[in-house]
């Protein structure tokens, strides 16, 4: 009896813990771009002769063909604002309200090879590859920026209601006044690719990795560690191949592309995989995660087992407690039991994966001790979850 006991928590501990991400449909693959809102998913279907977009109103449960851009072909990049969806066709830029679906042309003032939009509150900016145009959503057209731009092709775009931030073929650069000026990035194995912003800091992906740059100081630095290394050319740069979207949700940044995603823990700047293969967009509803893979169709993630966020996860509780933490070397992981009990102490990452069972047994009352080695770790904030029948107690790791 106490066997079963002990295997019904090992079992609670790690199904609760561990996730997959899920398959929700090809039926309308391939798809390459795609948004998400309250239980609606919107994404695009490439070189289709019948549909340009399929949709889901229940969360991807079921699918939909739609045609509202007629003629259209190729790839649809989409952006949700707060009250609109914006979709970059080969005939131009339209847009929908949230409340109920009905596309109408928003292209005054825009060239027709619009490549994507972005924006931040009532802002939207648009590029193609060389140009970039911004509209207010109280203005009735588009206005072209300053033609100064670095680059003679543009790969990325970010805004964040201040800074414009760029990555194409001549370099990675960015801007504090709308385009007037630019400062361009030195040193960069692979300038293209892709760019987001969080608060004073610039993300750069490249298949040389991710870099970032401090806006108040200037500082750029190497904050690949945890991507998957594809290979080592011969001048001994390294190659992660190529990366496709950044994707923010609250203090977490989620990334992907060639190989899988990936969720960055900025504490200690370390990319977590998460799962799946090549994803070329993400995007969420609040409650799960939504992938667009390409010809293997659309794949969601419940948000809850992607985030377990190392601001909730206290570094003492009552009932267990680590030293030292940080640690780098060997970690005591001290626990106390209310009553003799079946439990299990496990470690895990933060995007839910198990990396080992500490320990797993029927313990006495009282307090009992643990040793693990944090050398053999990579470095990264863990989950350290101690389960029993009546307890659940969690707290985090910081390995460096």
């Amino acid at each position: 009896m106490k066997r079963l006991i002990l295997l019904l928590v090992l079992s609670m501990c790690i199904s609760a813990m561990y996730s997959q991400w899920v398959q929700l449909s090809t039926d309308f693959e391939p798809n390459y771009s795609v948004i998400a809102f309250d239980s609606m998913v919107i994404v695009d279907v490439y070189s289709s002769d019948n549909y340009d977009l399929a949709i889901s109103g229940d969360a991807g449960v079921t699918w939909n063909g739609s045609n509202p851009f007629e003629g259209s072909s190729g790839i649809i990049p989409l952006f949700a604002g707060k009250d609109w969806v914006y979709a970059c066709t080969q005939n131009g830029v339209f847009r929908s309200g949230k409340a109920s679906l009905s596309w109408s042309s928003y292209n005054e003032g825009l060239p027709s090879n619009i490549i994507r939009l972005v924006g931040k509150d009532s802002t939207l900016l648009a590029y193609n590859s060389h140009n970039l145009f911004i509209r207010h959503l109280a203005d009735t057209s588009w206005l072209a920026l300053p033609d100064n731009i670095p680059q003679d092709f543009i790969s990325g775009l970010a805004y964040d209601g201040s800074t414009i931030a760029l990555a194409g073929s001549n370099g990675v650069c960015d801007s504090d006044d709308l385009g007037a000026s630019w400062n361009v990035w030195q040193g960069l194995q692979f300038t293209t690719g892709i760019v987001m912003i969080k608060g004073d800091t610039i993300i750069h992906a490249s298949p040389g990795g991710v870099t970032s740059k401090l806006i108040s100081s200037g500082t750029i630095a190497n904050v690949s560690s945890g991507l998957t290394k594809l290979w080592t050319p011969p001048p001994g740069w390294d190659y992660y191949g190529t990366f496709e979207a950044f994707h923010p949700i609250g203090d977490n940044i989620f990334l992907c592309g060639e190989t899988g995603v990936y969720k960055l823990n900025d504490q200690v700047w370390h990319w977590g995989q998460t799962g799946l293969g090549y994803a070329s967009a993400l995007t969420d509803n609040g409650t799960s995660l939504f992938a667009a893979t390409g010809g293997s169709g659309i794949w969601g993630r419940p948000l809850d087992q992607l985030i377990l966020s190392a601001t909730e996860l206290y570094h003492e509780s009552g009932s267990i407690r680590v030293y030292p933490n940080p640690a780098s070397g060997n970690a005591r992981i001290d626990i106390v039991l209310s009553e003799k009990q079946a439990m299990s102490l496990s470690m895990l990452t933060l995007n839910g994966q198990l990396v080992r069972i500490v320990c797993a047994g029927t313990l006495y009352k009282g307090p009992h001790s643990f040793e693990v080695n944090c050398a053999e770790l990579s470095a990264g904030v863990y989950a350290l979850i101690l389960r029993s029948v009546s307890e659940f107690t969690a707290m985090k790791l910081v390995v460096q």
